[in-house]
């Protein structure tokens, strides 16, 4: 194949793995059919070497084709994971926003709360001062009653 490359003046550069040039088998332009007075002048020699000329460039085109078949599977293989690492990743992120969310209102619930213990606490904090008050305030009037009690029996 690599001496039809050099006959044909291609150079080595589009010369697949397999040592077959991909652009030739690609973009050969077929052969025209033989004329009856082309296959009286053609000889044994001359029909097997083009049924093996034939032949390879069959087998060539089924590599290339399955190469590229291969190559569109493993494409379409890549293109599933990104979208799966893609739909991962949002997923990922909704959760995430979901926890801060459920964080967001759990603190706001234990704020909430705080503020009102805190306020409970200031009630009975006014409380207890208004009943330490009415207690002074009865004692002042006890005390104030014994000593009224105490100047009517000195005088």
């Amino acid at each position: 194949m690599n001496v039809n490359l050099a006959k044909q003046g291609r150079s080595r550069d589009c010369i697949g793995k397999e040592g077959i040039s991909i652009f030739y088998l690609l973009y050969e332009e077929p052969t025209p059919p033989l004329q009856p007075e082309d296959e009286r002048s053609c000889s044994h020699d001359d029909s097997a070497m083009k049924m093996e000329t034939k032949r390879d460039h069959d087998s060539s085109t089924t590599f290339v084709v399955s190469t590229l078949q291969a190559e569109l599977e493993a494409q379409n293989r890549i293109e599933k994971l990104e979208k799966e690492r893609r739909a991962r990743d949002e997923l990922a992120k909704e959760i995430e926003e979901r926890k801060f969310e459920a964080q967001k209102r759990e603190s706001m619930k234990t704020i909430k709360e705080v503020d009102e213990e805190r306020e409970m606490l200031h009630e009975a904090d006014a409380w207890r001062e208004e009943r330490v008050l009415m207690k002074l305030d009865d004692a002042k009037l006890f005390f104030e009653n014994k000593c009224s009690q105490l100047k009517k029996l000195t005088t």
